[in-house]
């Protein structure tokens, strides 16, 4: 398994940096999430933007995804991985016939960072 960091690193020349943040380009995002799915991590969102003169700028209409809900609790983690990455995938293909030229910031997370069940 690699780690998020480790799956990064693999696109490291694409990835552009701000505040803290990382974007994407919208062309390689499926490949990043299906990446993710396979390392066993969720894809529990993603805000879409332009970056233009080295300024991001949301989208117009302003877009995002949240899937945060299908990682609700007492449900088994793949199973709720594959519904965030089909949800995702989805997403990103409507996105992409829309505005090919959007970058992607994603929220990554894995079964560790959810609250545990009491």
């Amino acid at each position: 398994m690699e780690t998020l960091d480790e799956i990064l690193n693999g696109f490291s020349v694409m990835i552009i940096q701000s505040g803290g943040e990382l974007y994407l380009p919208i062309q390689v995002a499926s490949e990043f999430i299906q990446k993710c799915y396979d390392n066993n991590l969720a894809i529990s969102g993603i805000d879409f933007v332009h970056i233009i003169n080295n300024r991001i700028m949301p989208v117009s209409p302003i877009n995002s995804m949240d899937a945060s809900l299908l990682l609700g609790e007492n449900r088994i983690w793949r199973n709720s991985i594959l519904e965030c990455k089909n949800f995702a995938l989805s997403v990103i293909q409507k996105e992409l016939e829309r505005d090919s030229e959007q970058f992607c910031n994603f929220v990554v997370l894995s079964e560790n960072d959810l609250p545990p069940i009491m």
